[in-house]
């Protein structure tokens, strides 16, 4: 393939993603509660990110609360889990976004994902919950997929927001 045929592919793709991210986004603005607006979300995130598995992270003082959206959950975790330096942890107390291109088992990622993205979620200012897109492959997230996840998730924590208003 020419390198000018892949740049037309990689901008028809791209494309196609940002307007599954603008359906996403009416998806969820249409919508009047923060559990609708989760759903609303995790219908259109797989033609946005591709992911193995999606969860969020739920800030509840100095605790988190794992919610598991798609995938397999891990039965060895406890679904609330105590602020640590796991990666979850770090995005709720940096309030910055984390690429994680090879998970390592102290990173207590779900079972069998190998890469990571975790999103914060803000409300207002302050990081309500991280959203976590994990996939099975390593280095499967780049820079590209990393923008348009933000996207999806700076435009999810203003729709909790309004929701929870």
């Amino acid at each position: 393939m020419n390198p000018a045929t892949t740049q037309l592919a990689e901008a028809q793709a791209l494309s196609m993603r940002l307007s599954v991210l603008t359906e996403a986004v009416a998806a969820m603005q249409a919508t009047t509660t923060p559990q609708a607006v989760v759903q609303a979300m995790i219908q259109h995130a797989r033609w946005v990110v591709d992911f193995n598995h999606c969860g969020i992270a739920w800030r509840e003082g100095e605790h988190y609360r794992y919610e598991v959206l798609r995938g397999k959950p891990d039965p060895a975790l406890p679904a609330r889990r105590p602020l640590s330096s796991d990666p979850i942890s770090r995005v709720l107390r940096s309030n910055t976004t984390l690429l994680i291109t090879t998970l390592l088992a102290t990173d207590a990622p779900p079972p069998e994902m190998q890469c990571g993205m975790l999103l914060p979620l803000r409300d207002g200012k302050s990081v309500i919950a991280v959203l976590c897109f994990y996939a099975s492959t390593p280095g499967c997230y780049n820079r590209d997929d990393v923008r348009i996840a933000y996207a999806l998730a700076l435009q999810m924590g203003g729709m909790l927001q309004n929701a929870r208003l």
